[in-house]
Order: structure tokens, then C-alpha cells, then sequence
């Protein structure tokens, strides 16, 4: 078996918050699409309750409020919870002046779970509601909610702060201290932690040997969620600057990460890469997407690209593992992905993934491979 070290090392935490424009809570948008639409007697829904969800964000998005609601009501029917339908039909109810509607949907909303005054008060979607007797009602109530929420919960900030960060190294069984070895630094799913994600290793380690050193999330998900665990990025209840702030901190964190695992083993620092699943492969990408100069490249699992990305100088590569099945997130966010690192300049590999609800043998065999394949090139071995 391979040798466990466990450093501690200390790096900076942060928090933040989603900035979707009308997901209130959860990841962060993807591009747009083309979407078919017409009279509800002749849609051809989605078979899942994300492709629904996503049609309808673009349709609304895109203005076309009349034909954004079917799919709403679609993905509402789907699920448990229909909070973000029931408030994007509120929206386009009340783009299309139906305002009576519009306010019986945003009870509706309210009933499911949505809080954040702030938000729907400053929504132009719904500004053509603002003097209309119902809605003014509503947003009393809901002003009434969340200041009572405020004050039983305290105000949330953002505060930076030094502090013990949890990183799991793999060593090579037969680690030797005179060589340098490549790196892999990999980022869990969201609600993952760096304990369970580290036993990666033992799947794709049999081609090369390599260090592979997996980080905790620094921002916690709640106990009540399934799998407690971490996450790459503070999305609910922070200040409008969160989400900015945290994205920069979490880049320098994984930066000092290799820093130190750079100063403290011998590491060939030709070949550094940052893997990523789900969230941890959205924060790898967005990580890469301005230091892509710190890493030979990345690869991302089940994920999508999010933020700008400038022209890559250099010799970059990238490694995108998706399932055209998948349910969390559609295959075309792979491929808008694809299109943008190869649009910087970056090589890129697609791999189809045929179960892409896990990391299964079709995911650790492309990883093995590609990594086997970029560091005998790097290496020039």
C-alpha cells in the first residue's frame, strides 16, 4: 500500500455567494444554448428535471417569457422542491403584465423556501409590480421573514482569516527523496471531502507514479445536507462582493497549496496538475483559467467552465470527462467548455463518460491514461 502523509497546511479561508441571476440558490449559470419552444401541446419536454430547468432559464433570459413557462412548470412537477420554478414563472408572469399571477406564483415561492428580500426586491423582473396592492402585501411579509431570519441568525460576512486547512499526500510506494516526482492536486465534489476523494489515488496511480495530494474545501456544507463535507466557494448569504472574493481566495489557496507541497517534496514542476470532480472541476478550470502558468494542466469530471479565460501562451492541456446522459449537468456544458480552452489555445481531450454518476472504471481509466500520457511527454521519457 501506498505511505499516508496528513501536513496541515496553512492557508487563507474566505467565503462568497452565488451570483446566478435567477437560480437563488446553487452553481453558478452556463452558457446559453438553442432551445426549441412553441405551444405547450407540441413541446417535446426534456426527460430530466435540469434540461428542463435550463430551457426555461434561457427562454427567459432570452425574453421569450410565454414560452419559458412550460418549461417551468415541467421541471416544478418534477421536483420536491419547485422553489426557483415557482419564482421564475413569477417572472415572467409579471414580464408579461399578468400581475395578479405573478404575485400567486411568488407566494408560492415564498411557501417553498425563498427568503432572500433583498434579492426579489431589486429583481427587474418584477418591477412592473411595484405599487400593485398584492405584491406590496407580499413584500411586507417577506421584508418581516427575512429580518427575523437576520436576527435569529446573525449577519453573514466575509471574513479572511489564516488558518489550518486539511490536505491529504499520497506518496508512491517507493518513494524516493532523491527524484522528483509529478504532482496532482485534486478538488472533491461539492459536499466531497479531501479523506474520502484521496483513495482516487489507488485507481489511477498504476501507470505512473506520481504525488497526489488532495485538498478539504474550505467552506463547509451544512450538517443538514446528505453528505456533509466541503465546498470550493461560499454560495448563500454573502455580501454582494462575496462571490468575487471568494474566487480569488480559494485561487490563492490552491496556489499556496502547491507552493508548499513544491518546498517540502521533490516535485517535477514540468508536470503539476489540477484534477477536479463536479465543483472541484469547475474550481479547477476556474483556477487554471488565469494561472494556468502554475500547472502543465488539468483535468475536469462531470463539470463546466465559468469566468473569462485569456489566450494560453504555452503548452497547456486539458482533460474533459462527460456523460451525454448526465442528469446534474447537460453534455453541452462540456462541450461549451471544449470550445473555450481550445478557443485559448489550450489541447483538449473529451472523454464520453458511460456512467457519469460516479467516478467509475470508463473515469479512472481516461484519467490514468491521459496523465500517463503528458508526463512521459513532459518528462521526455
Amino acid at each position: 500500500m501506498s505511505r499516508w502523509l496528513m501536513p496541515a497546511l496553512v492557508i487563507l479561508l474566505a467565503g462568497c455567494a452565488s451570483n446566478a441571476r435567477h437560480r437563488l440558490e446553487g452553481s453558478a449559470p452556463v452558457a446559453e444554448k438553442p432551445v426549441q419552444a412553441g405551444k405547450p401541446d407540441q413541446l417535446q419536454f426534456p426527460a430530466t428535471i435540469e434540461e428542463n430547468r435550463w430551457q426555461g432559464e434561457r427562454l427567459l433570459l432570452a425574453a421569450r417569457y410565454a414560452e419559458a413557462l412550460p418549461f417551468f412548470e415541467r421541471a416544478a412537477a418534477m421536483t420536491v422542491d419547485p422553489h426557483d420554478e415557482y419564482y421564475n414563472m413569477a417572472c415572467c408572469h409579471a414580464r408579461l403584465g399578468r400581475n395578479q399571477l405573478a404575485v400567486d406564483f411568488l407566494w408560492k415561492a415564498y411557501e417553498a423556501g425563498v427568503n432572500q428580500y433583498p434579492f426579489v426586491a431589486n429583481d427587474a423582473d418584477l418591477a412592473s409590480l411595484k405599487g400593485f396592492a398584492p405584491f406590496e402585501e407580499f413584500m411586507a411579509e417577506l421584508l418581516r421573514h427575512y429580518q427575523a431570519l437576520e436576527r435569529s441568525g446573525g449577519a453573514a460576512i466575509f471574513v479572511e482569516a489564516s488558518a489550518l486547512h486539511e490536505v491529504r499526500v499520497r506518496l508512491p510506494d517507493s518513494f524516493d527523496k532523491s527524484r522528483k516526482y509529478p504532482l496532482v492536486i485534486a478538488l472533491h465534489e461539492y459536499g466531497g471531502n479531501a479523506g474520502a476523494f484521496a483513495a482516487l489515488y489507488d485507481s489511477i496511480s498504476y501507470k505512473s507514479e506520481f504525488i497526489f495530494a488532495a485538498l478539504n474545501g474550505p467552506y463547509a456544507v451544512p450538517e443538514s445536507d446528505e453528505n456533509p463535507g466541503g465546498r470550493w466557494w461560499w454560495l448563500h448569504g454573502a455580501p454582494d462582493d462575496g462571490w468575487n472574493r471568494s474566487r480569488a481566495a480559494l485561487v490563492q489557496a490552491v496556489l499556496k497549496v502547491r507552493e508548499r507541497l513544491c518546498s517540502d517534496y521533490a516535485v517535477d514542476e514540468r508536470n503539476v496538475y489540477l484534477l477536479g470532480y463536479r465543483q472541484g472541476g469547475t474550481a479547477a478550470m476556474m483556477i487554471c483559467s488565469g494561472q494556468w502558468r502554475h500547472f502543465a494542466g488539468l483535468v475536469a469530471i462531470g463539470s463546466h467552465h465559468l469566468g473569462e479565460l485569456g489566450p494560453i501562451e504555452g503548452d497547456f492541456d486539458v482533460l474533459l470527462c462527460h456523460g451525454r446522459k448526465d442528469e446534474k449537468l447537460p453534455f453541452s456544458a462540456c462541450e461549451e467548455a471544449q470550445g473555450l480552452w481550445r478557443g485559448a489555445g489550450a489541447e483538449v481531450t473529451v472523454e464520453e463518460l458511460i456512467d457519469p454518476s460516479r467516478i467509475g472504471a470508463d473515469t479512472t481509466s481516461a484519467v490514468t491514461s491521459w496523465l500517463h500520457t503528458q508526463i512521459q511527454e513532459r518528462s521526455g521519457e
